[in-house]
């Protein structure tokens, strides 16, 4: 009995033949279809080698161990989310008029001020994205 497991099909029993007789890959496999089959092909070769399973038992024992995988999870409580604690922003304050000299004092140094940043003469309060 071989290890080998072909996909149905005339264009895959001409390459078998072709095999058999010692010709290379490209010269046995007239059809792209073939062709691109190697690689499926080869993945059900390993699964015996690998396994000591046929490919039909290997792919039903994977199955089964997703569907009792997904009955139990199913069946446990969602795990808790932890919200991360957040304080309230402090309320805005106005400053009118500012220097760079007094800008400089909101530059997020003192935890107790806010965080000040100053764009195109906009002053703008970036307190949240500390």
């Amino acid at each position: 009995m071989s290890n080998r497991y072909y996909i149905p099909g005339a264009a895959a029993a001409a390459a078998a033949a072709g095999r058999k007789e010692g010709k290379n890959k490209t010269e046995s496999s007239s059809s792209a279809g073939v062709r691109g089959m190697g690689g499926l092909q080869e993945a059900l070769d390993f699964i015996p080698r690998y396994t000591g399973l046929t490919p039909v038992t290997f792919f039903t024992v994977v199955a089964l161990v997703m569907g009792i995988y997904y009955l139990i999870t199913s069946l446990l409580p969602p795990a808790p989310v932890k919200t991360p604690v957040v304080l309230p922003l402090p309320p805005p304050i106005q400053l009118g008029e500012v220097t760079l000299e007094e800008l400089a004092a909101y530059n997020g140094s003192d935890p107790q001020k806010p965080l000040l940043m100053a764009i195109k003469a906009q002053i703008y309060d970036v307190s949240q994205s500390r």
